[in-house]
């Protein structure tokens, strides 16, 4: 995810404010916000460990969003963390290669994220 800096100081100088407070002070404000992840380790281990798409032109259209949805995407990509704990406890083994909640180990991300479909592709990858 690719966002302004300016997200950055105005919603990391209000962490401790509710959610009601931080609306009516950007009840206007709208942030641009960038996806450009993708799973690099189906083209080889040695490739982009960042998981960018480096190549601008690429990138997808950016989505706006107001203060509410810009939080929940913040925190959905851990970089606000509601809850320490739940937070630390996401780095448990995964259960299943179903299991989403929890980050797991490389090899478990890796067989995860090899074995979803690549575009155009509907079939499921086991190898």
């Amino acid at each position: 995810m690719v966002i302004d800096e300016c997200i950055f100081k105005n919603i990391f100088g209000c962490r401790y404010m509710d959610k009601k407070s931080l609306y009516l002070m950007y009840k206007d404000k709208k942030w641009a916000v960038w996806e450009v992840e993708e799973f690099t380790n189906s083209i080889g281990l040695l490739a982009d460990p960042t998981r960018y798409i480096r190549n601008h032109s690429k990138w997808s259209s950016p989505k706006t969003l107001d203060v509410y949805n810009l939080i929940e995407k913040l925190q959905k990509h851990f970089i606000l963390i509601n809850d320490e704990k739940t937070y630390l406890e996401k780095f448990q083994n995964k259960k299943s290669i179903l299991d989403y909640n929890n980050f797991g180990n490389f090899h478990e991300q890796f067989y995860q994220g090899n074995g979803k479909s690549q575009k155009g592709d509907k079939r499921l990858k086991i190898r």
